[in-house]
């Protein structure tokens, strides 16, 4: 549903990720929707050098995605994404079986593009 939802917007998303969970990177990279996966740490953030790799030089909208996990709970995740002028942020906190963590993150990274997209569709009439 996402992947196509994106397809038909036309929209270059990339992802920006402060994790050491391989298995979800990896799990995210096979779902084919993200143009560029790149790890980004505090030191990045802090030398404040522009990414480049934001500039698209085609006429798609671009989505840019961070997910970072929170230092000392590796079931803590940050979300922000920026897309058409709005920065969303989101703050999750799973409790469930360890065994479970990384589809869950999926769904509700997933889920938060999908809202995202339909919200402007709205908005935009």
């Amino acid at each position: 549903m996402v992947s196509r939802l994106i397809k038909k917007e036309n929209i270059h998303i990339i992802l920006f990720h402060d994790t050491k969970n391989t298995d979800l990177i990896s799990n995210l990279n096979k779902k084919g929707i993200f143009k560029e996966i790149r790890e980004f740490s505090s030191m990045d953030q802090q030398e404040n050098k522009p990414d480049y790799s934001l500039y698209n030089n085609s006429k798609q909208p671009t989505m840019a995605i961070y997910l970072k996990e929170c230092s000392n709970h590796k079931s803590n995740y940050q979300l922000t994404i920026m897309y058409d002028q709005n920065v969303n942020r989101k703050e999750f906190r799973f409790g469930g079986h360890n065994i479970l963590i990384d589809t869950w993150i999926e769904n509700n990274l997933l889920n938060s593009i999908r809202e995202i997209i339909i919200k402007k569709k709205v908005n935009n009439g």
